[in-house]
């Protein structure tokens, strides 16, 4: 199964044709969706590189059948031996090359009438460029380019209609502005809607695209809707900075337990892999080094100030310095968690 999934996954990404390069036509009595010629070099040149240089034919030979004996021509010199033989011509010519691509080549050959009529009294003027852009067509379909075309997905009304949505917001986003390595740093830390906004309202990479659907994945996983409880007003959640923190240990309680009594010894030396731990380390470090520092219970003046929520210092401890301020104001608490949070607001 695996191989099947490596194997198709060039063809994947090239199957699907923008139905606005495409039209409907009708070829010997049959109804057919034509691809416009220079969409297809187009697509072909952004997989592969410049034409004729990286892709393209090679060794094209033209081969008119002749009621007597077949001759095989150049496309060099078709013309003038084509004229002097005008009137044995059958009506078909044949088209022979070989179709070269970054990975490999193949032969590839092909047909077409002559004449514009069945009286063989009119030929036709473009018939060697029509038959090597159908040739073109041809090899590039072997690679799966189009490929949904030739399947007959375009003769599902429905399919239609999602592949042209699904193109049009391809062309959507193109015209979106680029995002900002600093704006994308605060989407991937952001709420559920703030990376829903900038999956929609930015242009990213496909990397970036990719990163940030983990995140809403992971956002929206986290707890199932049914579940979830109305926050109280005063500690409804500002940030999902909070719970991605609380992701990155299992025994979050006890580094606010520790915080809480003091015991930053204890503190810095959990493990490192704990996003609490790792972002105050200097600051931690720099209240053991300097144990003068108060430890006791803020003074019986601040007594009147409401004691600051767990959950809203849980927050803090990932604010901007800015935001830690007022808090700093305004609620009561311990000494320890004052210094944390006031070394906070110094970065």
């Amino acid at each position: 199964m695996e191989n099947k999934k490596n194997n198709l996954e060039f063809w994947n990404k090239v199957e699907k044709t923008n139905p606005k390069y495409t039209k409907k036509a009708k070829v010997g009595g049959n109804a057919i969706t034509s691809i416009a010629p220079q969409f297809q070099i187009m697509n072909a040149t952004e997989q592969f590189g410049v034409y004729g240089e990286t892709w393209g034919f090679k060794h094209i030979e033209f081969d008119y059948s002749i009621t007597n004996t077949p001759i095989t021509l150049k496309v060099t010199d078709w013309n003038t031996k084509a004229v002097e033989n005008i009137n044995s011509i059958l009506g078909l010519v044949g088209f022979k090359a070989t179709f070269f691509f970054p990975k490999g080549e193949f032969e590839i050959t092909n047909s077409i009438k002559i004449f514009t009529d069945n009286k063989h009294s009119k030929i036709d003027d473009n018939f060697a460029k029509k038959l090597e852009t159908d040739a073109l067509t041809k090899a590039l379909s072997k690679l799966g380019f189009n490929a949904d075309i030739f399947l007959g997905k375009f003769d599902d009304v429905r399919y239609l209609e999602d592949v042209k949505k699904e193109f049009s917001q391809i062309e959507t986003k193109k015209l979106l502005p680029k995002i900002t390595g600093a704006n994308f740093k605060k989407a991937l830390k952001g709420t559920e809607q703030q990376v829903k906004n900038v999956l929609t309202q930015w242009s990213l990479t496909k990397e970036q695209a990719e990163e940030l659907t983990d995140v809403l994945s992971a956002l929206q996983s986290e707890e199932p809707t049914e579940q979830k409880e109305e926050a109280k007003p005063e500690e409804k959640t500002t940030t999902k900075k909070a719970k991605a923190l609380k992701e990155g240990s299992k025994d979050w309680e006890k580094v606010v337990e520790y915080i809480n009594a003091g015991q930053l010894t204890e503190l810095s030396q959990l493990d490192d892999k704990f996003t609490i731990a790792k972002k105050l380390q200097t600051k931690i470090q720099d209240l053991i080094d300097n144990p003068q520092k108060p430890k006791a219970e803020v003074k019986e003046t601040t007594q009147r100030m409401p004691a600051i929520p767990v959950k809203l210092y849980k927050e803090a401890l990932e604010m901007e310095a800015l935001d830690i301020i007022p808090i700093l104001e305004k609620y009561r608490m311990s000494q320890t968690q004052r210094d944390v949070l006031t070394e906070l607001t110094k970065q």
